[in-house]
């Protein structure tokens, strides 16, 4: 049955297995339960719990055999473990201000049928940071496409407000999945880069990094400077200042290709010129990240102490990534993460 529980003891070794053949959209497996013992011979007892909780338990039990278990032979009652109070370390504070995210409608599993999860709805996007000088932390919320972003201050004691963004209207038809806040042209304030996605066919205007000013004060308005375009589901922007020149460069990852899942997207290392401009070096000083695979998420970290921030990337369907940061270049470093 469908939800059952399959407990397996051993001295003090216990085996646990749940019933649960689905793997996917569409997706099935085989509904017996195959479970490694490595070198035992013998169990102590075998339990089984089925949904309804009626249990029974099998002892003494030789391995490398089939058994089949019948529900009706189960008498007794599995008795579940009071669950333990604990102690309440956030409170939701109410806030009618906040807009409720829409996505759009969008089937991917017309053109991907074997993808497990649809790439459509990743957002929204979310990014933190001081853009008011006034010393609290404030928001962004990215929107689906047809809604746009959202700019939160926040005036302390746990009091929002939205901060309306005429800029950020005019882009709606884009869909937020990655932003960040990093002070971009070296003004003192933080500045606001998104990136798209929506993994929707025909919409290739729609995956291009965008990079807004801040004017100090948290109004935003568009770069003239546009960030070169990527035809691929943005997943991260990661800024550091990587080759140490004083200015704020910028990692774009993706997680796939517009409806080809499973393709190695394209991830860029963006190094700015000073001036709010940026340049695509990818090719020329991190040629590895050509093979990073589908990645999800992105930090820039010291892991080898040598006072340059190293690039770690984790992806789908791979181990985590790092790329040493020589200060000209990242390369890609070997670890007991793979």
């Amino acid at each position: 049955a469908i939800g059952a529980k399959v407990k397996l003891y051993a001295g003090d070794k216990i085996f646990m297995q749940e019933e649960n053949p689905s793997r996917g959209f569409q997706s099935s497996m085989d509904y017996s339960l195959t479970m490694g013992l490595g070198a035992l011979k013998n169990l102590d007892s075998l339990q089984v719990i089925w949904p309804d909780d009626r249990t029974q338990i099998l002892k003494d039990i030789a391995v490398n055999q089939t058994l089949n278990l019948d529900h009706q032979d189960a008498s007794a009652l599995y008795k579940h473990a009071p669950p333990q109070k604990q102690q309440q370390l956030l409170t939701e504070l109410p806030n009618e201000n906040f807009e409720t995210h829409h996505e759009n409608q969008y089937s991917d599993f017309d053109y991907e049928g074997l993808i497990s999860t649809k790439l459509s709805q990743e957002g929204p996007a979310m990014a933190t940071g001081d853009i008011n000088g006034d010393g609290n932390e404030d928001f962004f919320i990215g929107g689906a496409k047809g809604q746009p972003g959202s700019i939160y201050l926040n005036w302390g004691n746990g009091r929002f407000e939205e901060k309306k963004q005429p800029k950020l209207e005019l882009d709606s038809l884009f869909e937020d999945t990655a932003a960040t806040f990093a002070d971009i042209d070296g003004d003192n304030d933080l500045d606001l880069i998104i990136g798209s996605g929506g993994n929707e066919m025909g919409e290739s205007m729609n995956y291009i990094p965008r990079l807004y000013l801040n004017d100090g004060n948290g109004t935003f308005t568009a770069s003239e400077n546009q960030l070169p375009a990527v035809d691929q589901n943005v997943s991260v922007i990661a800024p550091s200042d990587f080759d140490g020149d004083g200015d704020i460069d910028l990692f774009v990852g993706s997680r796939s290709v517009v409806t080809l899942f499973g393709v190695d997207p394209k991830h860029l290392l963006l190094e700015n010129q000073g001036d709010g401009t940026f340049k695509d070096v990818t090719e020329k000083k991190a040629f590895h990240l050509k093979y990073a695979g589908m990645i999800t998420a992105a930090v820039w970290a010291d892991m080898d102490g040598d006072a340059k921030k190293d690039l770690i990337v984790t992806t789908d369907w791979g181990a985590p990534k790092i790329f040493k940061n020589s200060g000209r270049g990242l390369q890609k470093m070997e670890s007991s993460l793979a």
